[in-house]
């Protein structure tokens, strides 16, 4: 967390409250969900019978499906994937006012501009 701009309304402990608040949490949780739902992106494995060199059995041979794949995980998880909280269904586009409902996935397949 870097501080870049002066509020002058802020006061030092204010300011710390906001630096105790900075977290790396939800990008940590979309890498972890990267590696877990996408074959490509999943660590790669060690074993003791090739000298602890590492393996990855499913990694891209075209580097530009790798881009590919994230931009459409990227659409699934911020406007297709449900979260329920309190009983209400949101995704993140729907928290962020960026949709106003979740999608479907023929939504997004079968998209038509307007």
């Amino acid at each position: 967390m870097c501080w870049l701009t002066e509020h002058k309304e802020f006061d030092a402990n204010h300011v710390a409250w906001l630096y105790n608040k900075a977290t790396l949490h939800g990008v940590d949780s979309f890498f972890e969900k990267v590696r877990r739902r996408i074959s490509l992106f999943e660590r790669s494995m060690r074993s003791s019978a090739n000298d602890g060199r590492s393996w990855n059995g499913y990694s891209a041979y075209n580097p530009a499906m790798v881009g590919k794949l994230l931009d459409i995980f990227r659409v699934v998880h911020n406007y297709i994937d449900v979260r329920t909280r309190d009983g209400v269904k949101s995704t993140a586009a729907t928290r962020l006012g960026l949709a106003n409902a979740p999608l479907d996935y023929k939504d997004v397949l079968y998209y038509e501009p307007p």
